[in-house]
């Protein structure tokens, strides 16, 4: 078995504040599993039954951050717009064009907006990525009335009552 690397100098006070300071169990997991090798000396396979990763993991770990430094043991972000088509500034730009139809009480139609999103991208896209779109930005599907609003219930009952056939 090969000696252990050392660890630079004062990184064992660095991994406790790191530590101490990281909120996801994620991070704390991944501190741990190379702070109990430079401050306890343990072995891969211990810190492996006291962290609950596998053992590749541990070792993958270790050397990511002997190789990276302490960058390798922050945890990176998934998810959120990763396949965007346009940033939320461009989809705003966009709609806002339509917005003074909109205050207006006009009809809006979503293929208009359809083929101003595709004219901007430059290539074609589902409806439903519209309606997406619409839904991100506060924008609701609004039915027109049932009934006309200048509708006169009185007129309309005597229609009623003295229609003849």
């Amino acid at each position: 078995m090969r000696k252990p690397r050392e660890a630079p100098p004062g990184s064992e006070e660095r991994l406790k504040n790191l530590l101490n300071a990281a909120t996801d169990i994620i991070e704390i997991k991944r501190i741990q599993s190379v702070y109990f090798r430079i401050a306890y000396n343990h072995s891969p396979e211990e810190i492996s039954d006291m962290v609950g990763y596998s053992l590749d993991h541990i070792r993958h770990i270790q050397a990511s951050y002997w190789k990276y430094g302490e960058e390798a043991l922050k945890v990176k972000q998934t998810g959120g717009r990763i396949r965007e088509n346009l940033s939320l500034e461009e989809e705003k730009e966009l709609l806002s064009s339509f917005n003074k139809q909109a205050a207006e009480g006009g009809i809006l139609e979503v293929s208009r907006i359809k083929d101003a999103y595709e004219e901007k991208l430059g290539k074609k896209v589902h409806k439903t990525t519209v309606y997406r779109m619409l839904k991100r930005h506060g924008w609701r599907k609004i039915a027109p009335r049932p009934y006309h609003p200048k509708n006169d219930k009185e007129a309309m009952t005597d229609f009623k009552k003295n229609f003849t056939t």
